[in-house]
């Protein structure tokens, strides 16, 4: 078994080109420690079945889970835990406008199809027809909102199907 000297990986062991890694109660510490100096809502165990149920190491029965429970179930304020004290920060949020997808605006509906300014004790047309195709450009398409038909941009790549009333 080798046990990384600065402690930022578990122990593992290895023969020849094959090896095994895993979490003993110092490591499983490390990370619930981590989770609450983030202030994360919880983590998560891969295995149950993986703790020491059967007290086989001597370290108590399901070390592995009464250690998250020891470090997580504790109120923040308590002193009583001699766990490291090392408190990581995030890096700030980034407060943008922009969005990781491009949003374009609704433009007012073109080429003759009707627009309902207002469906108020009126069938809603959104109900009957919510989509319906660009009169000439495949690459385009209306989407009833609120009774108004706004034009949209497929997404590169990809046309109007006048079959199935999806992009292809």
């Amino acid at each position: 078994m080798v046990q990384d000297p600065t402690g930022a990986i578990g122990p593992y062991a290895y023969k020849g080109n094959q090896w095994v890694s895993y979490d003993d109660v110092a490591m499983i510490r490390k990370k619930s420690q981590l989770i609450r100096d983030l202030g994360l809502g919880g983590g998560m165990v891969w295995a149950l079945d993986l703790d020491d149920f059967r007290n086989t190491c001597g370290q108590g029965s399901y070390p592995l889970l009464t250690t998250i429970k020891n470090v997580l179930g504790k109120p923040k304020n308590s002193d009583s835990n001699n766990l490291n004290k090392e408190v990581i920060k995030r890096p700030p949020i980034r407060s943008t406008s922009e969005t990781p997808y491009p949003v374009q605006q609704p433009v007012e509906p073109v080429g003759g199809i009707e627009v309902q300014e207002e469906v108020v004790g009126k069938e809603d047309p959104c109900r009957a027809e919510p989509f319906r195709p660009h009169e000439s450009d495949c690459s385009k398409y209306y989407m009833c909102l609120f009774g108004r038909y706004i034009e949209y941009q497929c997404a590169p790549g990809t046309y109007w199907s006048k079959v199935s009333y999806l992009q292809d």
